[in-house]
């Protein structure tokens, strides 16, 4: 409402002018999140903008409402420049976009007090919680931890166990991974190191194996092929050409790649990919595989 007998004066411009007034919305984000800029006068434009104005963000404006969409991981500061009856406000906010987390597990091998070992880490990814399970049971909620091998006594064996990650951002954000494990009591070592997802295996009609795993993928997808064992004399005759080609489900080449090995594994960064189905066209000469992918996050 206006202050009657004065018509330069709204009531609420003074109000917006003489409090507070902040941009309104998280301090971080991980993906595109949304502003607001409250309590403006009647007849009050504004113009907003961020620095930097390119590659960390983009914006997109209505009204007072302004929408930003990572391009990139940085900071940023979002300006509002107000002008209202009662003069020119400018109101800033600095802003931090966010990696999204990434599950990648790794596993080394050691030599502890104990005996065998196993540390298992994860890189350090800021404004984020871990949480490690063994068969389930949560073991650790910091960046890495170590697994004793077991105690074997006189009856030598394998011990299967499963190793699970979740890294969670600020912003809610997900990323999961699972590996299996065995310790061989006989060579007194830890092997394998499987992932938990299902591993699709197909052979080719010219007895080439292709393997591609997890399916749902979450954070990568792998691509691992091996040719058929061939004779020395067909070996200088074979063409090695193979080409991997992951499509979304509007066509669009979200990866491609040629190979000229007679095997090959190819670690597809899939973290970024929309949750959704997605089609692995495998080519081998004349022979094309086409498989349907899950991305789950």
């Amino acid at each position: 409402k206006e202050l009657k007998g004065n018509i330069s004066t709204p009531a609420n411009c003074a109000i917006f002018c003489n409090t507070s007034n902040l941009i309104q919305g998280p301090s971080q984000f991980c993906t595109t999140e949304t502003y607001t800029i409250p309590n403006l006068p009647a007849g009050a434009t504004v113009f907003c903008s961020i620095n930097p104005s390119s590659g960390v963000a983009s914006i997109s404006t209505s009204g007072n409402t302004v929408t930003l969409t990572k391009l990139s991981v940085g900071s940023l500061t979002l300006s509002a420049n107000v002008n209202t009856l009662c003069g020119a406000i400018t109101l800033d906010k600095i802003i931090n976009i966010l990696d999204s987390p990434n599950a990648f597990i790794t596993a080394t091998p050691q030599n502890g007090l104990y005996g065998k070992e196993l540390r298992f880490d994860v890189d350090y990814q800021p404004n984020c919680t871990y949480e490690w399970r063994l068969d389930g049971g949560v073991i650790s909620n910091s960046t890495g931890f170590i697994l004793n091998a077991p105690d074997c006594g006189n009856q030598p064996y394998q011990n299967l166990f499963e190793v699970s990650l979740k890294i969670t951002s600020d912003c809610g954000q997900e990323s999961n991974a699972c590996r299996r494990y065995t310790f061989d009591c006989n060579t007194n070592s830890f092997a394998n190191g499987d992932f938990c997802g299902l591993i699709e295996i197909f052979r080719l009609q010219n007895s080439s194996q292709l393997n591609y795993f997890p399916n749902p993928a979450n954070a990568e997808l792998i691509i691992d092929y091996k040719a058929a064992p061939l004779k020395n004399e067909e070996i200088e005759k074979t063409v090695f050409k193979k080409t991997v080609t992951l499509f979304d489900k509007t066509g669009k080449v979200m990866f491609s790649k040629t190979y000229n090995q007679k095997e090959f594994i190819e670690v597809i960064d899939t973290k970024n990919m929309q949750d959704g189905s997605y089609f692995l066209h495998f080519v081998d000469g004349k022979e094309t595989i086409k498989k349907q992918i899950i991305i789950k996050h």
